[in-house]
């Protein structure tokens, strides 16, 4: 009885994940993309019923986001100092220039430990983590309310 309970609700949730990620997106939840040059703003996926990611997956997931991190990393230091990703013709000039995400009051500055993009540990980040899975589980809990009072 409990698994079937707790299967009709996670079907009426998936069933409700657009109605979910429009409230997210109105919050301002959103991210984007990039594709053939351009950027493309979406709404944050989100999903109601949780994943879970056996150990082994997840240690080859976290290898890839650090690589990924790492790449992001030297590319930006990169940019913003002596550009030689530009100066060999891999990136063309005109589109790291004409990037919204560029910024060329950047330019000779490097951040604390050189890291442009990583985990940050201060309290700025943690709140807004807070807030953002405060505000997830608000929503969340709102789907949740209603299909129980159907």
């Amino acid at each position: 009885m409990i698994e079937s309970a707790a299967r009709t609700l996670a079907k009426e949730l998936v069933s409700r994940r657009e109605e979910i990620n429009r409230e997210l997106s109105r919050n301002g939840v959103r991210s984007g993309v990039y594709k053939d040059g351009e950027y493309h703003d979406r709404w944050f996926p989100y999903d109601p019923v949780p994943r879970i990611i056996e150990s082994d997956e997840f240690d080859r997931l976290e290898a890839g986001l650090k690589q990924r991190v790492q790449a992001l990393n030297a590319y930006l230091n990169d940019i913003y100092s002596d550009k030689q990703i530009v100066h060999d013709g891999v990136i063309p000039e005109e589109f790291v220039y004409t990037s919204a995400g560029y910024y060329p009051q950047v330019n000779g500055v490097t951040p604390p430990g050189g890291v442009f993009v990583g985990q940050r540990h201060d309290t700025s980040d943690t709140i807004c983590r807070i807030a953002f899975l405060w505000h997830n589980r608000q929503v969340a809990l709102q789907q949740w309310i209603s299909v129980r009072a159907v």
